[in-house]
């Protein structure tokens, strides 16, 4: 008798079906999972699934997973599925509850509104959304940073800011991290860095894990570390600001239970849609164009949406562009590009590096000079990585795979070669 297995799970996506962890309507904190075929969904704490014909599926038994009663408190889940009508009235509510509670600019409004909808989704786009609110201690910034804790999926607030309190997570259930830090310190900066959606993994009871996960981040000053800043949202807020709505707990529960189902319910519905979007922003810079399109797969169905976030981001796009213009990582980056494309080269030197950037920030007025050293570390920040060519000097083998990133850092600083 073939044996069947019993599979303890916090979410799946099948080929046609998902599964959802739920709330039981029990006083221990246990869950339930939700079924959705499709077209319909029903809860229980099991779920036998069988083979369909011709199917390569193999039968098995789902089980919703026993985890601390403290989770199911402090991690909300929607405890049902509710209809929400249309993308474009789900969309139009949501934008009136930030407007409402918020008092934002209309640009900010959607910027927000399209946030909720991509924290629905973090498997389906290349990098997970992250809000940055930034500005002083106010009640405007308060309020979005609590009101998006009540629309966002499985939103959990950070009390311990650290990479050793991230490794204690339920990181299975994939939640989205709400952090305050009112100053940008080291600790938050080393915590940040663990979350860049390309930092790789850590390692946690033994396996490697990723962090890959949605996160709102208040702070009070912009974020300065060049591998998250440019890969989130930014959302300015007033350090004094008109009277606003209460947002106490008894409102955002009532907004939580309101919205939670009906965006679980867009998500049932649209996530094969939403994984197979190909919108793209392909005259933004890297990382822009990468929230753009994680912004952009979110309403699928909607192509006004989708244009209009390339609007919403332009200046962000407009600022990094200004940013690259003046940013030494990308005059080596250049400097590379122009020594790889020479003819018949193999290798370059880390000190013929140095000299085509210098060369190149002379011709451009530039009185800085890098050393050999300074160049050195660049690269390898650019992840071209050096090594011992002989005796006296370090450099590259300029194989298929270090043409390869060369080619890539110049499409994403978008540099026009130089090769004089």
């Amino acid at each position: 008798m073939e044996h069947i297995p019993h599979i303890k799970t916090f979410g799946e996506v099948l080929d046609r079906s998902m599964i959802e962890l739920i709330p039981a309507d029990t006083p221990d904190g246990r869950f339930s999972l939700l079924f959705w075929d499709g077209t319909q969904a029903y809860v229980d704490r099991s779920l036998p699934l069988d083979a369909g014909p011709d199917s390569a599926f193999k039968p098995r038994v789902y089980h919703a997973p026993d985890v601390d009663p403290t989770i199911s408190q402090a991690i909300r889940f929607p405890t049902h599925i509710a209809p929400y009508e249309s993308c474009r009235k789900l969309f139009d509510d949501l934008c009136a509850l930030v407007r409402r509670f918020t008092g934002l600019s209309e640009s900010q409004v959607l910027l927000a509104a399209h946030c909720v909808l991509a924290s629905w989704f973090p498997e389906c786009t290349s990098i997970p959304i992250c809000v940055s609110i930034v500005g002083p201690y106010s009640t405007q910034g308060s309020q979005l940073f609590h009101l998006l804790r009540c629309l966002y999926r499985r939103p959990l607030l950070l009390g311990e800011m650290s990479v050793a309190g991230l490794r204690s997570l339920p990181l299975e259930m994939c939640p989205a991290l709400f952090i305050e830090g009112y100053e940008y310190s080291a600790q938050l900066q080393r915590l940040l860095r663990a979350l860049n959606p390309f930092g790789g993994y850590i390692p946690r009871k033994g396996q490697l894990v990723s962090l890959n996960y949605a996160r709102v981040i208040r702070i009070e000053d912009p974020l300065i570390d060049d591998a998250v800043s440019g890969r989130a949202v930014k959302i300015p807020v007033a350090p004094n600001c008109h009277e606003l709505p209460l947002l106490d707990k008894r409102a955002q529960q009532e907004i939580a239970d309101e919205f939670q189902p009906k965006l679980l319910m867009y998500r049932l519905a649209n996530y094969s849609r939403v994984a197979k979007c190909d919108f793209d922003a392909t005259d933004f810079l890297s990382p822009v164009r990468e929230l753009a399109r994680c912004l952009g797969a979110c309403v699928p169905e909607e192509p006004k949406f989708q244009q209009k976030i390339i609007a919403l981001l332009k200046e962000q796009n407009e600022a990094v562009q200004i940013e690259r213009a003046t940013d030494l990582d990308s005059f080596v980056a250049e400097a590379m590009l122009s020594l790889c494309q020479e003819d018949n080269r193999q290798s370059v030197r880390v000190a013929e590096v140095a000299n085509r950037v210098n060369k190149i920030l002379s011709e451009r007025g530039e009185l800085l000079e890098l050393n050999a050293k300074a160049v050195g570390t660049r690269m390898n920040k650019l992840q071209v990585y050096t090594k011992r060519l002989d005796a006296k000097s370090r450099g590259l083998l300029l194989t298929d795979a270090v043409r390869q990133r060369i080619h890539k850092l110049a499409k994403d600083y978008q540099i026009v070669p130089t090769t004089s």
